[in-house]
């Protein structure tokens, strides 16, 4: 089923685009994103997949991608507060928000590593996160899992 309107704004001026092909996608298991294209909303900008996706896929596309993963064993010895990526998206946090002590941070899909690290370069918050694993390196730094994304189950 497609969308006809903006979850945000109600707005119906909708311009589509496909998602991007990743390089791996042919060699999932199970690919819920074949066929969906994204909307972009003209009034408010806000971008959405177009179509709905069917019970539970969201769930088994994650689950298949994730069996038989393993996690990277964690040494303290690493940089983990200097990966580019977050210092780049933190920098840009710390233009926009106060970033504090005890602020309450919520990353969904962090990959091992997550934001936490370099979060206790600039505040100590309260970190949590949903992933399909557990990360030994996030729980270092005082994250919590709040479960798996896409899952009933806790």
């Amino acid at each position: 089923m497609k969308i006809k309107s903006c979850p945000i704004c109600n707005g119906t001026k909708l311009n589509s685009t496909n998602y991007t092909l990743n390089p791996n996608q042919n060699f999932w298991n199970f690919d819920c994103f074949k066929g969906k294209t994204l909307s972009t909303c003209e009034k408010c900008n806000f971008t959405f997949t177009a179509e709905v996706f069917e019970k539970e896929s969201l769930s088994k596309f994650y689950n298949s991608l994730y069996t038989g993963s393993t996690v990277s064993s964690f040494k303290r010895t690493e940089n983990y507060e200097f990966t580019p990526r977050f210092f780049s998206h933190l920098k840009f946090l710390e233009t926009n928000i106060d970033l504090i002590d005890g602020m309450n941070v919520l990353e969904i899909g962090p990959n091992e590593v997550g934001m936490i690290p370099t979060f206790k370069l600039f505040c100590n918050p309260n970190y949590y996160y949903f992933d399909q694993l557990e990360f030994p390196i996030i729980n270092y730094f005082g994250g919590k899992r709040l479960g798996k994304y896409f899952s009933k189950k806790q």
